[in-house]
């Protein structure tokens, strides 16, 4: 991967030409500031999410995955009916997950990118409940 600057903006480059920027309209959370790693868009239509090490992140790219296995199983009639039938309604409102990236030894989550077609979008991200993590969780 090589990295470009240029007019403000961070541009990498991987081997299948894509070019990836910071992500443009991203306010909080996994922010490219003071040395942190952040999240990543590339310029056909992916959203890169970095997924955090140890156990939080492992969950979290199983639980795509298993939105992934539900459409799977649906097709061919496997597994468990009423699981797979949860995912498949609560798949309809997360972005699509084309699998992880390795990009300068960060693990991205590749996603469709929702944003793109609006010149200004407005997105909310709303945690259910007090706590949004296991207590176990590290």
């Amino acid at each position: 991967m090589t990295s470009v600057s240029g007019q403000g903006d961070t541009h990498w480059w991987c081997s299948s030409g894509s070019s990836f920027t910071a992500a443009p309209h991203q306010v909080a959370g996994h922010l490219f500031e003071r040395g942190k790693i952040g999240s990543l868009v590339c310029d056909s239509g992916y959203f890169y999410k970095p997924l955090q090490r140890g156990p939080r992140g492992m969950r979290e790219r199983a639980f795509y995955e298993s939105l992934n296995g539900a459409h799977a199983a649906e097709d061919a009639e496997e597994g468990d009916e009423e699981s797979t039938s949860i995912l498949d309604d609560l798949s309809s409102f997360v972005p699509g997950f084309f699998g992880v990236l390795e990009l300068g030894g960060i693990t991205y989550m590749k996603m469709k990118d929702v944003t793109r077609q609006y010149e200004e979008p407005c997105i909310i991200d709303i945690k259910i409940g007090y706590q949004t993590w296991y207590p176990s969780a590290t």
